[in-house]
């Protein structure tokens, strides 16, 4: 057991915020590195995965607690589906209900205009009712929201802690995150994953619309 930092009540408050974060984003990392056939995305999924569990193992120190994994030579972080407490899930889970972009890259307007590229061939996407696998670009863009969010979330719990090595560990933290969404973006734009091309185009709102229109699949329908 580690000596655990003298914490207020709000920064313990603060640290169990992130970890449940850290939680789920380790045990959603995993998942998508499982389905991502991309191996590029692969690859940065798997790079991600490894900084959630070194956040999760620093956060946690902060208790004066170690991982449940213990520690073990050769251990590098949790497994998937296997945290303790209410993050078990006995009997492994339900297939996950993903599914695919359903804009078509854009090859006009604004990519024509400006002379924008992918540098990889593009592909369009359909939302499927009846497909339950999830594509790369959805799972990249649930990475790279994730990261944001808790850039974000990291950068407000720094300035609400007095604890000087919290403060920096979740300062150093929200830049980790930071970095990360953006090899996520320039992952997609590189892929020509990326939904909408910024930039001056008269036609931005229709394009905008044009690359959601249709892209969430339809509630199935239960009987029984």
């Amino acid at each position: 057991m580690l000596a655990q930092a003298n914490l207020t009540t709000i920064e313990i408050h603060r640290v169990h915020e992130r970890l449940m974060e850290h939680v789920v984003g380790i045990e959603n990392a995993s998942l998508w590195l499982r389905q991502a056939q991309d191996g590029d995305l692969r690859r940065t999924l798997q790079s991600h995965l490894n900084m959630f569990q070194n956040h999760f193992q620093k956060l946690f120190s902060f208790l004066g607690g170690q991982p449940a994994w213990g520690g073990a030579p050769g251990a590098s972080g949790p497994q998937p589906g296997t945290m303790g407490g209410p993050w078990s899930q006995p009997g492994g889970s339900p297939p996950g209900n993903g599914g695919g972009w359903a804009w078509t890259p854009q090859t006009s307007g604004f990519a024509g205009q400006y002379g924008y590229r992918p540098t990889e061939p593009t592909q369009a996407f359909q939302a499927d009712p009846s497909d339950t696998r999830i594509t790369d670009p959805v799972l990249a863009a649930s990475c790279l929201v994730f990261c944001k969010f808790e850039s974000l979330a990291c950068a407000q719990g720094a300035v609400e802690v007095g604890h000087l090595p919290l403060r920096q560990a979740l300062l150093e933290m929200s830049r980790d995150h930071s970095q990360m969404a953006l090899e996520l973006y320039q992952l997609m734009e590189r892929k020509g994953w990326y939904p909408v091309r910024i930039g001056p185009d008269s036609a931005l709102m229709d394009q905008a619309r044009a690359a959601y229109q249709g892209a969430l699949r339809r509630t199935p329908t239960f009987v029984g």
